[in-house]
């Protein structure tokens, strides 16, 4: 009988012992588990303010992209429309000096015409005195020619001579 008692308290030890055992290890396996848990979530909470901070940090990125992409669309523009002012003003420019050039050459082609042609009418016009001169002329020479024959002419001066 002693010997069952002691094969039975020492079972029962066994016993107490295995089921200490399993107690501390399913509560070293919580524990475990429950660290587990707490590092996942302390990475995953890293994670995420890690990737706020990058998506903060891309916001940044992305407004700072779009201010400067802005600020260079503007110069582009402003500097275009300057450029295209310049242009225009240079174009109205070049064919106002265009158009007052020609105008000028008009006025110096009509004035040259009006000189050459004036010249021409003068130099007509003494022509036309120098042939009215030479008709005189002849026509004087023709009547002293026949003044002269009839001077010549006796019973012409005779004539006169009683005439008078």
């Amino acid at each position: 009988r002693n010997q069952k008692l002691r094969l039975s308290t020492i079972r029962i030890q066994s016993e107490c012992r295995k089921r200490i055992a399993q107690t501390r290890f399913q509560i070293s396996l919580t524990s475990v588990q429950r660290l587990q848990c707490h590092i996942r979530c302390m990475r995953a909470v890293s994670t995420l303010r890690s990737l706020r901070k990058d998506r903060a940090v891309i916001m940044l990125q992305k407004h700072y992209r779009r201010s400067v992409a802005c600020h260079s669309l503007c110069r582009k523009r402003f500097l275009s429309i300057w450029c295209q002012k310049v242009h225009r003003g240079n174009m109205g420019r070049f064919l106002y000096h265009e158009c007052k050039r020609r105008i000028t050459a008009v006025k110096i082609q009509t004035f040259w015409r009006m000189q050459f042609l004036q010249h021409e009418y003068q130099k007509k016009c003494r022509s036309v005195l120098v042939v009215q001169c030479l008709m005189r002329c002849h026509t004087a020479h023709k009547v002293f020619q026949g003044l002269k024959m009839g001077a010549k002419d006796l019973s012409a001066v005779t004539a006169e001579r009683d005439s008078l």
